[in-house]
């Protein structure tokens, strides 16, 4: 049996196929080859087609330092900001400490702390397109572990019935328990762009092959350069020369090139020419230069916070990190919450139970600026003594929770009173000024 065939078997006898996964079957009913592979079948082992001659995957492109960059800095970035669970109460909010969908996100798993478990699965959701955890759960249905899964062992599948569904393939000791098709509701599902399916992200290294091969090759080449050698030579001479007077010329040069010998010795009429041409000169350092850039951009992330930008001034690096969290973590962070509160939060509970990201810990300006924010907040009542010294991660004070307002502000509703008043008030001590009796 071909191993199509067995895949077709085994989906039918799950839950079907769609009318995609049916047409996708019938493309690759033609034969493939180790000699001559088709699209899919390079697919399957990870490998990209590109002009440079490169395999391109997810493991050969974290080799680049641009790749890993921007990988680490949305997923740390993510990973480190304080996510907790809400309780809407009308205009009030609360934190909610103490139910299953808020402890699971402290402590995921016996493995991982919440930061490490999140790292984790941004990390692959960012990189590869998707990242997968099967949810656990009690007898009354309330979460109580999240166990990330590799991507290569699940697939999902829409069901006869409608129904989404995932596959998982894998007899690692660590994954006993989880059945092979598991309902979406009991699948942590992370997703970043969606074009090919609105089930499964694509994964941007796949898509950029060619340009990621570029830069690999060009790393290659620069590395090869420098293990043989920056430097080659052909060495010409103007007469006939013997053989051993060849030799002799050649391992002089050697010598010198190896850092053996400070002087090279060479016959009369003989010169050496470079034949080989230096990173510069090959335009190595410039094509990758300009990868770096390609790569951030593919990736949402400011070239200045990789390294890859000409230098900038302060305002501007400033800019690049205020457009990373509306443009990048934000919407991160939207989906995350979003399928969190979809999968963890009693349905009982969705109505008033939401997860949120809490921006402030990277949001943090430099004093000054903090400073005015903060005489701001306060002058109008918006914010407390006490919440201002929480952000800053101070104890609180038994009065700090009272709000001030700006005694000079007035509700435009009571506005013709004041003036009214005001009125009033010039002209008694008006008349106080002017009495005739002397009675002030």
């Amino acid at each position: 049996m071909r191993v199509v065939d067995f895949f077709r078997n085994k989906r039918v006898e799950t839950h079907g196929f769609t009318i995609n996964e049916r047409l996708q079957l019938q493309k690759v009913e033609k034969r493939s080859s180790l000699s001559n592979p088709e699209q899919w079948l390079l697919d399957a082992f990870g490998v990209g087609n590109n002009y440079a001659g490169q395999t391109v995957n997810e493991r050969t492109a974290m080799s680049l330092s641009p790749v890993h960059a921007c990988v680490r800095v949305i997923s740390e970035g993510l990973a480190t900001m304080p996510l907790k669970l809400f309780i809407e109460d009308g205009r009030n909010k609360s934190i909610d400490k103490d139910s299953a969908a808020a402890k699971i996100i402290a402590e995921p798993n016996p493995y991982d702390t919440g930061i490490g478990f999140r790292k984790y699965m941004v990390a692959l959701a960012v990189l590869k397109g998707n990242s997968y955890a099967y949810i656990f759960r009690d007898g009354s249905g309330n979460p109580i572990n999240l166990l990330p899964l590799q991507n290569c062992t699940v697939q999902p599948i829409l069901g006869q019935n409608g129904g989404l569904y995932y596959q998982v393939t894998t007899t690692d000791p660590l994954y006993k328990g989880i059945p092979s098709v598991v309902s979406a509701y009991d699948m942590i599902h992370f997703k970043g762009l969606c074009i090919t399916s609105q089930f499964e992200g694509i994964s941007p290294i796949r898509y950029h092959a060619q340009m990621l091969g570029t830069d690999l090759a060009a790393w290659n080449a620069m590395s090869n350069t420098f293990k043989t050698g920056t430097k080659k030579y052909m060495v010409a001479s103007e007469k006939p020369w013997g053989s051993e007077q060849m030799k002799a010329t050649q391992a002089s040069m050697e010598k010198v090139l190896n850092n053996d010998s400070l002087v090279m010795a060479v016959p009369s009429g003989v010169s050496a020419h470079t034949i080989s041409m230096t990173p510069e000169e090959a335009g190595y350092l410039q094509a990758i230069n300009a990868t770096a850039k390609d790569i951030a951009r593919i990736f949402g992330v400011p070239a200045s916070m990789i390294g890859a930008d000409d230098g900038g001034n302060k305002s501007s690096v400033e800019q690049d990190a205020l457009n990373f969290l509306n443009q990048t973590l934000l919407p991160w962070s939207v989906s995350i919450e979003a399928e969190l509160k979809k999968k963890l939060v009693p349905e009982r509970d969705k109505a008033n139970k939401f997860y949120k990201h809490n921006f402030n810990s990277l949001l943090r300006a430099d004093a000054n600026a903090r400073s005015e924010f903060y005489s701001r907040m306060h002058a109008i009542g918006a914010m407390s003594a006490n919440e201002i010294r929480m952000i800053e991660d101070m104890n609180t004070y038994e009065s700090g929770d009272t709000h001030y307002v700006n005694v000079n502000l007035v509700p435009s509703e009571l506005m013709p009173s004041w003036i009214q008043s005001k009125i009033d008030s010039m002209d008694a001590t008006q008349q106080q000024n002017n009495n005739p009796n002397g009675n002030n």
